[in-house]
């Protein structure tokens, strides 16, 4: 795990011509001191609670990485967001909440990348594993059609040293989802609404465009679903 201290930082996007309406507004949000895995939880490090018994056996249909011993060190994706909670509680560990996430993907200069405002292919070096556009061939680009290794990426790492917050597979947090966008009032830890339909995923996945890998861009899904391209990382409370 890596620690983030305590303190404020930019969360959200206002721009009209980049943001989604669920994506804003941007304010000053002040986040206790936390640690958060370095890296997404893995295939092999899911199926160890499985072997426990704390653990439901995730699928290993089609880009699952579940049960596929050349993908033990790949992400464990096909996950339910129950699930997910299952295992970082099982590990002594939790979901991060939403400003957790993307305090630790983001850091405190409003960067619009983990690793800063430079496009995901800039210079020729490959910061994150996205799929920019519809012909898949073209997601190869970045050396991985569907996703890769966890941690590969590391030119994509964070300030505070994670790595694949930007592609590779999206990621469970804690909240519920609100299509409004956030509580411009919610300024002190705040953990989203007290219900809804959809827990919030972050961080985009391989078959994203860059747009929807940057640090501040959101989507959601219902709690029982599970899908090829979303994944998890679990925190704790410092």
């Amino acid at each position: 795990m890596v620690d983030v201290p305590a303190g404020e930082f930019l969360m959200g996007c206002d721009s009209e011509s980049e943001c989604a309406k669920a994506e804003g507004p941007a304010r000053r949000v002040r986040v206790g001191a936390f640690r958060i895995d370095r890296l997404e939880v893995t295939a092999f490090e899911y199926a160890r609670c499985v072997d426990a018994g704390a653990c439901r056996r995730a699928p290993s249909v089609g880009l699952c990485n579940h049960d596929q011993p050349d993908h033990r060190g790949f992400a464990a994706n096909c996950v339910t967001w129950n699930q997910a909670r299952t295992y970082c509680e099982w590990a002594g560990k939790r979901l991060p909440t939403e400003a957790e996430w993307e305090k630790a993907a983001r850091g405190t200069d409003a960067r619009t990348y983990p690793w800063g405002n430079e496009a995901p292919d800039f210079g020729g070096q490959f910061r994150a594993n996205w799929g920019e556009g519809l012909d898949q061939a073209a997601w190869m680009r970045d050396g991985w059609e569907y996703d890769a290794p966890a941690g590969r990426f590391v030119a994509g790492a964070s300030p505070y040293g994670t790595i694949d917050q930007a592609g590779n597979v999206a990621e469970w947090v804690a909240d519920w989802h609100a299509l409004t966008g956030h509580d411009p009032t919610a300024l002190a830890d705040p953990k989203g609404p007290a219900s809804g339909e959809d827990r919030v995923v972050r961080g985009g996945s391989f078959r994203d465009p860059a747009r929807r890998i940057r640090a501040y861009a959101r989507d959601g899904h219902g709690p029982d679903q599970w899908f090829e391209h979303v994944g998890f990382r679990c925190a704790w409370s410092r």
